[in-house]
Formats: C-alpha cells, structure tokens, sequence
C-alpha cells in the first residue's frame, strides 16, 4: 500500500511583513506573492530564488492577486479602490481597473480572471463596500469602469472565484452566492457564520467555504446541501484560503495558530496536520501535484514536499 506525508522543504524568504496570498503557476515552476510590504514578487520554486519584484502599483497593502491562465500577466488587489494588471516578463502595469466614478468606494479583498468568452477577458473584484465588479480586458477604450455590478451581498463580500460561466461570491453576511451569468440566475446558500474564502472544485461540482467559526464546508452546487465538514484548525479573525487538491481528493487549509491542516475530502478525517509550521497565522496555502506552498503572516512562504511511501 502507497501512503504520503508532506515534510518542510524550503524557505522563500523576502517580503517585509505578513504575505496574504501565494499563487503557484500552471506548471508549479513559479509562483507568486504578496501582502503587507505593498510589492509582489516572483518566485522560482524548484530553485527556491527570487526573481522579480514587482513595486509602484500600490501604496498600502496587498490583499490578493490571480495569474492569467497563459501567465503572461496576473493582477493585484488591496486597500486601494482599484485593481492593477502586470506584465510577468517586463514588471510594467498593463492598466488600473476601477477608480473612477464608478469604481468601488471601498477596499478590495479578492480578485479573479474569467474566461466566459475568450481567456482572461473578465476580471472580477471583491470589496468590502458589499460589491462585486466585472472589467473587460477587451474593452477597445481601456475603460477602467465596470461591465457589470453585483450588489445583492449585505455586508463585504470577501472573496470572489469563477467556474465556466458562474461567478461564486462569499461574504461575511453568511452567504454564499452563485451567479450564472448565461441565465442571469442567483443561488444563495446562508451558512450561518462569516464566509471568508471560497473555491470550486476542480470537477465544477462542489464549494468549499471556509467561515469564520473554524470549520470549512463541503457544498453540493446543486441543491446547496452541506456534504462535509472540516475542522481542527482555528480561524476566527481572518479569511483564510482554502483549497481542494488538484485530483479532489484532499483538503489544505491554514490556521491562525501557524498550523496547516490536510483532510481526506470524503471521510473529513485530518490526514496530516502540519503543527504550528509557521509562527503566525497561515494566510494561504496553495497546492500541486507533489508539493504545496503556504504563507503567513510571519513573513515567510514555506515549501512543502510530498514524500510518497510504501508499506
């Protein structure tokens, strides 16, 4: 029988701060971060280097980020009212979505490409002023007003995630909201407590939430029914990234004590737990095929490598 466990397999060390957020590429090669020292920058994993930072598109902290899916260029959102697209190779802004008069009027905490019509066309932001605003990248202009609001959510809508042609939203007001935009239907499913992040997996089918009561929750997109919890991990104060592993098959999740937890999605047994891996909070976790990078707000990004085993 074939078993894993991960074990700490690198530091990337640079940022000044808490880092909010860690994206891997397509590959895995690159990944990257950003947070409180108000810069992104970009990370050969495999050699554990720096290569680029990337500065001047913010003046105060970085919430959040996404890479485009040919990773040519990825976009970077925070306590600023507008969202920054980048080019990966030359470090220059491409363009400022929002600001205007039609912008969002309060910070942003999350953002996303959509691919409804060609890739990387849409761009979704998340604020804390309970919206969510849709950019066109194609816009012939270079309009930095949205296409598109929406505005059903009570209280900060704390992330943003797209599928296909759905748009799924979380927020603190406790739902979870799910927009298609061929039908122009809307889905909410209440789960009671603050909803910090959320994401599809990777069949489309399901949600994970991770709320503010320190548990994460398993959605059937369908009808709404909860298939799952997962808990163990403590989140009460900030929205910690959740995700589920590239075969569905797993559960990685950050905790406020520095922990990372890793669960069997079906059984929500905690397979591994990855004590008090960093000093501070773990504010992101992201995952590949055989390692996983997590974030925090010590400062740090640490590597994590899977170490297959048989018995």
């Amino acid at each position: 029988m074939e078993s894993s466990s991960f074990k700490q397999s690198g530091f990337l060390r640079n940022h000044q701060g808490a880092v909010h957020v860690v994206r891997l590429s397509s590959s895995g090669k690159y990944c990257l971060s950003a947070g409180a020292d108000k810069s992104v920058r970009l990370w050969n994993v495999e050699k554990q280097t720096l290569i680029k930072t990337y500065t001047g598109g913010h003046g105060y902290p970085i919430f959040d980020l996404d890479l485009s899916s040919s990773n040519s260029q990825f976009i970077s959102v925070g306590e600023e009212k507008f969202a920054v697209v980048w080019d990966v190779q030359s470090g220059r802004i491409v363009r400022k979505l929002g600001g205007s008069s039609s912008g969002h009027t309060q910070r942003i905490n999350a953002v996303c490409y959509a691919h409804f019509i060609t890739e990387d066309s849409i761009v979704c932001t998340a604020s804390y002023d309970r919206t969510v605003r849709c950019f066109d990248l194609r816009a012939s202009n270079r309009s930095s007003d949205p296409i598109q609001v929406l505005d059903q959510a009570a209280d900060s809508v704390t992330d943003v995630c797209c599928f296909q042609y759905e748009i799924l939203t979380a927020s603190v007001d406790g739902y979870l909201r799910l927009y298609d935009i061929r039908t122009g239907y809307i889905l909410m499913d209440y789960l009671g407590p603050p909803v910090g992040k959320c994401c599809f997996s990777h069949d489309g089918n399901c949600i994970l939430a991770s709320c503010l009561d320190s548990c994460l929750r398993l959605i059937d997109k369908s009808n709404g029914d909860c298939l799952a919890q997962y808990k163990g991990h403590v989140n009460e104060e900030f929205a910690l990234h959740c995700e589920l592993t590239l075969d569905d098959a797993f559960v990685v999740c950050g905790s406020e004590d520095g922990s990372i937890y890793y669960w069997d999605l079906t059984d929500s047994v905690i397979v591994q737990s990855f004590y008090k891996a960093h000093k501070s909070t773990v504010s992101c976790v992201a995952t590949h095929s055989n390692f996983l990078v997590s974030a925090s707000h010590d400062s740090t990004i640490q590597l994590w490598t899977r170490n297959m085993k048989t018995s």
